[in-house]
């Protein structure tokens, strides 16, 4: 229990400020900018893109010494929170949370990488689907709380408020995991520097398997539909009239709390079938609850002036989003575990998540685009047809898994 506890502390502790960020960013881009402007937004985020870099230095420190990197990564983000919140923030002045989102993304992704090898190491194979749940869950409490709670606030009583909250909790989160004493592998207390293959070799160990290749194949496609969606949602939101409180609880505190559950179930399904088989179930309910927002926009199509529509409605579109989505991300998350070699974990791991984060930020980027050329009618037609196709992409999976 108490290395559950842990890893919910450290995922929680990544995110609470990217849930306020990514959240509070498109809202306040899509009400005064073009789509392609609010899509570039996802450009932040890039650091999360090249973290893979970080795996074999990771891995260099090796089972025991995953906090030489976990606890300074902490620090800098609560300070970084702390500088931010003293600086003066408006929707006229984005520029200092512009730079603080920037930052916050690459302490934040070095914690991860450290924190997934970590998971790893602390998790039996037979845990894997609970690891991710709790993975998935915790990190999804966060964004609650920063993109719901957090944001709702921000509405009512100002930025630097909601920064120093943010900070405040992030150092709550950290204090459990100081005393923690990591378990360590045979050949741990080696010298790091004589420990396992070189930092090119570790990577170039994943990439050269064919099965690796096609698992790369299968990242690529399955969520390429869900990140073109989730890319203009909250503009569609704005555009549907409703105010930041609404977005903030519908997307953040709502969907959040959906995404939750969503992954635990995701988690159970993982447990009780195969995990091949749970990943094209999930895929298919991942496209279907992409297909919602088609119909909605049908029914309610945007124009100047708009009453929007019973918020119940929203609501309900946000929770049945993120409850198949974070399900088919639990799905994946134990898929990459598995596919993890014991040897060189923070590199396999964070390589497959690199690839993820890829394929978002270039669904997110590119929506802003295709809502451009064909409107918000337009891109939801498109992410309906690559979210329903979601379930071939399994077909790439290798027959057994990578790492073993």
């Amino acid at each position: 229990m108490r290395r559950f506890v842990i890893l919910s502390c450290l995922y929680f502790a990544q995110g609470l400020p990217f849930g306020f960020f990514s959240h509070a960013v498109p809202v306040l881009l899509n009400r005064s900018h073009p789509p392609e402007i609010a899509g570039l937004s996802s450009l932040l985020a890039i650091p999360w893109a090249f973290k893979f870099l970080l795996g074999p230095l990771i891995d260099k420190l090796g089972p025991g010494r995953r906090k030489l990197a976990i606890v300074p990564m902490q620090l800098l983000t609560l300070s970084t929170l702390i500088v931010v919140g003293l600086l003066d923030i408006s929707e006229a002045r984005l520029t200092p949370m512009l730079i603080g989102f920037f930052l916050v993304s690459v302490f934040s992704a070095v914690q991860d990488v450290a924190t997934d090898a970590l998971s790893i190491d602390v998790l039996s194979p037979s845990e894997y689907g609970s690891g991710a749940g709790i993975q998935y869950g915790a990190y999804r409490a966060g964004m609650i709380i920063g993109g719901g709670g957090v944001l709702a606030m921000v509405d009512h009583m100002g930025y630097r408020e909601g920064f120093f909250l943010m900070a405040s909790s992030i150092a709550l989160a950290s204090i459990p995991v100081l005393p923690f004493r990591e378990p360590s592998a045979s050949g741990a207390t080696k010298p790091a520097a004589n420990r396992g293959p070189s930092f090119l070799a570790r990577f170039r160990k994943f990439i050269v398997r064919s099965e690796s290749r096609r698992l790369l194949l299968f990242l690529g496609c399955y969520k390429f539909g869900d990140a073109l969606a989730a890319g203009m949602v909250t503009r569609w939101f704005v555009k549907q009239g409703l105010t930041t409180s609404d977005i903030a609880l519908s997307r953040g505190f709502t969907g959040g709390l959906a995404a939750i559950i969503g992954g635990g179930f995701g988690g159970l399904l993982v447990r009780r079938f195969a995990t091949r088989s749970a990943l094209r179930w999930l895929g298919g309910l991942q496209g279907a609850a992409i297909l919602v927002y088609l119909v909605l926009a049908l029914i309610h199509p945007v124009q100047i002036g708009m009453v929007p529509m019973d918020l119940r409605v929203y609501y309900a579109a946000s929770a049945f989003e993120h409850f198949f989505g974070g399900a088919a991300t639990v799905g994946l998350f134990a898929q990459m575990m598995e596919a993890s070699d014991d040897d060189a974990r923070a590199t396999d791991f964070s390589v497959q998540a690199c690839l993820l984060a890829l394929v978002t930020g270039v669904g997110l980027l590119l929506s802003g685009f295709i809502t451009k050329w064909s409107g918000l009618l337009g891109l939801f037609v498109v992410a309906s047809l690559f979210g329903l196709l979601s379930p071939l992409a399994v077909t790439f999976l290798p027959r057994r898994a990578v790492a073993r």
